[in-house]
C-alpha cells in the first residue's frame, strides 16, 4: 500500500502539540479528508490551531514542517501564521516570518502585507503599518480593497481622521472600488465625529456603487442619530432598513432603547422593548442597563425598580455598570440608605467599586449635607487602593462651602492640587 503523505502531517502533529489531548487531536483532524495533499492539510491545522487559542502548539507545528523538508510550506502557511503572531501580538515575530518568506524566495504577497499592516494598527506602530503599505508598491504589488480599508481604520483609530479619507480618495482614484467594510469603516468615522451629513452621503455613495447595506451600516447611522437626539429620523431609517429588507438585530432595538432613554421618552423605550420581544429578541443585561438608566435620569424610581425587578426574574445577574445606575438613581432621589445597600449588595457580590461609584455616593451625601460621612468614604477609597479623582475633589470642596465651611473646603483644595498635580 502506498504511503499517504497525509499522515506524515498528522504524525508532526501529535510530535509538535505539548502533551497531546486526543479529544484535541480528533476535534482537528476529523474535518480533513484524507485527500487532502500535505500542505492543504498542515495549513487546516494551523487554522484550527489558532481558532482554538492554540497559538503556541501552531507555532511549534509551523517551526517542525520548516526544519522537516519532507513537509512543504506555501504562501498560505505563512500568512496564516503572520496572522497569528499579530492576532497575540508578536509584531516582531510577524515582520521577522515575512522577512524569512521573502528571503526563500517565497513572491510578494499582498495578503501578507494586509495582514500585518492591520497588526500593525491595531497593536499601536502606525509608523510600521505606513511603511509596510508603501513598501507594497515597492515590490511590484496593487494594494486591494482590504489593504487600503486597514490602513484606513488605522488612521481612524490614531484620530487622523483627513489622513484617512485623503486615503479613501486615493483608493477610488486609483480604481481600487470600497467594498461593505470600506464604506462602513467611514461611516462610523462620521458618526464618531458627529458629522452625521458626511455620513448619510457615503450611504447614498453605497447604493449609487452598487454595495448593499447590511446590519452594521444601519446600526452604525441609528447610534449616530440616537446620540444627538434625533430618534424622530433613527425611526424613519429604522423602517427604511426593514423595507431593504435587513433584520434587526438586537444592538438595533438597544441602539433606539438607548436613544428614547437619552430624551427621557420612557414610554416609547418601553414600546420599543415590547417591539424587540414580539421579534423574537430577548433582552439582555445591556439591554435592562439603559432602560434602569433612562428611567433613573427621567427621576422615576418606581420604573426603574420595576425594571431590576423584571432583570432579575430572568436570572440575569447585574454587572458593576447595573449597581452604579442603581446608585445614582437613589442618590438622585435623596434616597441615600437604599443608595448604600444597593453598594453593600455589590461589594457582595464582589464587584470592584470603581472612582465613579464613590462619586456619585459622595455626591448624594454632600447633597443631603452628610458631611462626616462623605468623610468616612473618602478615607475608605485609599484602603481600596482607589486614588480620587478631580470631580471627588471638586465634590467635597461642594460639600464643605454648602454647609459654610470655607476653611475645609480651601484644605480640600490644597489637598486636590498637592495629589492631582
Amino acid at each position: 500500500m502506498p504511503h499517504n503523505p497525509f499522515f506524515s502531517v498528522v504524525a508532526l502533529l501529535i510530535k509538535t502539540l505539548t502533551l497531546p489531548n486526543p479529544n484535541l487531536i480528533s476535534q482537528l483532524l476529523l474535518p480533513l479528508p484524507l485527500r487532502y495533499s500535505p500542505v492543504t492539510a498542515l495549513n487546516s491545522l494551523l487554522r484550527q490551531l489558532l481558532r482554538c487559542g492554540r497559538f503556541p502548539q501552531a507555532l511549534a507545528l509551523f517551526s517542525a514542517a520548516l526544519e522537516a523538508k519532507t513537509s512543504p510550506l506555501d504562501c498560505f502557511s505563512f500568512s496564516i501564521m503572520i496572522h497569528g503572531f499579530c492576532f497575540s501580538g508578536q509584531l516582531r515575530g510577524a515582520l521577522d516570518l515575512l522577512t524569512l518568506f521573502e528571503s526563500r524566495g517565497g513572491p510578494p504577497n499582498v495578503v501578507m502585507y494586509t495582514t500585518l499592516i492591520d497588526g500593525c494598527c491595531k497593536n499601536g506602530d502606525l509608523e510600521e503599518a505606513e511603511r509596510l503599505f508603501k513598501r507594497i508598491g515597492e515590490v511590484g504589488l496593487v494594494p486591494n480593497e482590504l489593504t487600503y480599508t486597514v490602513m484606513i481604520n488605522g488612521y481612524f483609530r490614531h484620530g487622523l481622521q483627513r489622513h484617512g479619507f485623503d486615503l479613501y480618495n486615493e483608493m477610488r482614484g486609483k480604481g481600487v472600488l470600497p467594498n461593505l467594510y470600506t464604506y462602513n469603516s467611514l461611516i462610523a468615522e462620521c458618526c464618531r465625529c458627529r458629522d452625521l451629513d458626511r455620513a448619510f452621503k457615503l450611504f447614498d455613495e453605497m447604493r449609487e456603487s452598487g454595495v448593499s447595506h447590511n446590519v452594521v451600516t444601519y446600526n452604525t447611522l441609528l447610534g449616530g442619530l440616537c446620540r444627538e437626539k434625533r430618534t424622530t429620523d433613527a425611526l424613519k431609517l429604522f423602517d427604511k432598513m426593514t423595507k431593504e429588507g435587513i433584520r434587526p438585530n438586537l444592538i438595533t432595538f438597544n441602539l433606539l432603547i438607548d436613544g428614547y432613554g437619552k430624551e427621557g421618552n420612557m414610554s416609547k423605550a418601553m414600546s420599543t422593548l415590547d417591539y424587540m420581544k414580539v421579534s423574537g429578541f430577548l433582552p439582555n443585561i445591556v439591554t435592562y442597563n439603559m432602560l434602569i438608566n433612562g428611567f433613573s435620569q427621567a427621576g422615576d424610581l418606581v420604573g426603574t425598580a420595576n425594571i431590576y425587578r423584571e432583570m432579575k426574574e430572568r436570572d440575569l445577574s447585574p454587572t458593576k455598570v447595573t449597581y452604579t445606575i442603581l446608585i445614582d438613581a437613589f442618590a438622585r432621589g435623596n434616597d441615600m440608605k437604599r443608595a448604600f445597600d444597593v453598594y453593600y449588595a455589590m461589594e457582595r457580590a464582589g464587584k470592584e467599586v470603581d472612582v465613579y461609584t464613590y462619586g456619585v455616593l459622595m455626591r448624594g451625601l454632600c447633597e443631603e449635607g452628610n458631611l462626616k460621612d462623605a468623610w468616612k468614604l473618602f478615607e475608605s477609597m485609599s484602603e481600596k487602593k482607589q486614588k480620587p479623582s478631580n470631580v471627588i475633589y471638586d465634590t467635597m470642596i461642594y460639600g464643605h462651602c454648602k454647609e459654610g465651611s470655607s476653611y475645609r473646603a480651601l484644605r480640600m483644595g490644597s489637598c486636590a492640587r498637592q495629589k492631582l498635580f
